[in-house]
């Protein structure tokens, strides 16, 4: 990453601007003897951006602002292999091919108005405007409106609302992908919001926020449970569009609610640190492949399914300390239930054909009938230092996601054992894997 910003007095406000550059890459490589073949994902990032600020007097302050971002995506791929079976010549190949642009361009203002000492209201419009080479062109508003009400010098309410839009979700994320995803339209949702803001101490503060999202529409795949297409999908009011991965439903929506509590303590006395509960649910109204009793797929349909990804109750503790000579050392805790299970499986029982014995064997259902996968605990540290010159300042740190090893449950395998006495049986096994990652960074600012 790449970042440049610029700032000066202009007029009655300030005037910033900057641009940022940053690469993400996905790497495959595989070698053997004389055979050499990589592949690599890229996604260039491009952003500019400028806004404004000014006092307008009369208790009101004017913000407003433009940015661009240009996103680039495509593979890049080298092949090295023999001339010829069991020749030592070698050929190398190379291939440089783009695969998507997407351009989102946007401008936006808000007023920040406060008519009495009791009451703040900020009204904000967003416009943008989302292009995709070659397939799409969308342009949409998103007014939304903030409001704040201090009942004293501890104490405030606040409340807010919006219409918000984004790309496609895709529950794997992939880089080319992703930027791919325009050309079936955007994701739209009204936020609803309200909370309130205590300070309990000069160094504590208290947050609890509800919140409710209509989502108009969804647009969201699933590698592992995209519906196949199917030819008994035929009712009129159902939009597809077929996809690499099946069936993508052009008409699902959707909604989510949930309530968050936060305790924080901001950077003061040489640490900081927070601890937040949240509640949340999250359904999509959407295709729903159907099963019989057997475990055979039957007519598509339409049905409420939770959210692949919904963790129902979600715990995270930070704390982080300074030391002397610039040393930073911090950890996160987080803990969540699990979301619902990828495979589509049930226990039913079954009397063999040839014994006539019942054993245990699992079956399709539909998602609506799926369980949760386990619970989740992780641990994360950071160590970082810090470096001031005469110019500029620098940091070096390290984050390692999951020091504790903790496994995560995935999904599960549903196997065949037959060795089971009197008929075969399908065991149902937990995919647990440990995922470590560690992160080597430095970031310096001049």
């Amino acid at each position: 990453r790449a970042d440049l910003r610029y700032s000066q007095p202009l007029g009655r406000g300030e005037l910033a601007a900057g641009i940022t550059w940053g690469l993400d890459r996905s790497n495959t490589l595989s070698a053997q003897q004389l055979t050499r073949f990589e592949l690599n994902v890229d996604q260039t990032d491009y952003v500019a951006w400028a806004r404004y600020e000014a006092d307008l007097g009369m208790h009101a302050k004017l913000l407003a602002g433009a940015d661009v971002t240009q996103q680039r995506a495509g593979l890049w791929i080298r092949n090295k292999a023999p001339v010829e079976p069991g020749s030592e010549r070698t050929r190398e190949l190379m291939t440089d091919l783009p695969l998507a642009i997407g351009t989102w361009t946007g401008a936006w203002t808000q007023l920040l108005w406060t008519p009495s000492p009791k009451w703040t209201l900020i009204p904000g419009l967003r416009v943008d405007n989302y292009h995709l080479v070659p397939f799409s062109d969308r342009l949409v508003f998103e007014p939304r409106l903030t409001a704040l009400h201090p009942l004293n010098d501890a104490l405030i309410l606040k409340a807010g609302a919006g219409l918000f839009h984004q790309p496609p979700t895709f529950l794997i994320s992939v880089p080319v992908i992703d930027v791919a995803g325009l050309r079936y339209g955007l994701q739209e949702v009204l936020q609803i919001d309200a909370g309130v803001e205590w300070r309990l101490h000069r160094a504590f503060t208290l947050n609890v926020d509800a919140y409710v999202n209509p989502m108009v529409r969804t647009l969201e795949l699933d590698v592992f449970d995209t519906p196949p297409p199917s030819p008994e999908l035929t009712a009129p009011d159902v939009a597809t569009a077929q996809t690499p991965l099946g069936t993508l439903d052009l008409g699902a929506h959707g909604y989510a609610y949930g309530v968050e509590v936060l305790l924080r303590h901001p950077l003061g006395d040489n640490w900081f640190g927070w601890l937040s509960y949240s509640f949340q649910r999250s359904a999509r109204y959407t295709l729903e492949q159907g099963y019989d009793g057997n475990g055979q797929p039957t007519a598509l349909r339409r049905d409420w399914i939770d959210f692949a990804f919904e963790q129902t109750h979600v715990v995270n503790a930070v704390l982080s300390y300074r030391f002397a000579g610039g040393w930073t050392v911090g950890g996160a805790l987080h803990f969540n239930t699990g979301r619902p299970e990828l495979g589509q499986q049930r226990r039913v029982s079954i009397v063999h054909p040839l014994t006539g014995e019942p054993y245990d064997e699992w079956v399709p259902v539909e998602r609506t009938a799926l369980d949760r996968l386990p619970p989740f605990f992780r641990l994360d540290a950071r160590v970082a230092k810090a470096f001031a010159f005469e110019d500029f300042t620098a940091e070096a740190y390290l984050d390692v996601l999951n020091v504790a090893l903790s496994p995560e449950t995935f999904g599960f395998t549903y196997q065949r054992d037959s060795t089971q006495d009197p008929a075969p049986a399908t065991v149902k096994t937990a995919n647990q894997l440990p995922v470590i990652l560690p992160v080597l960074g430095v970031r310096a600012s001049y």
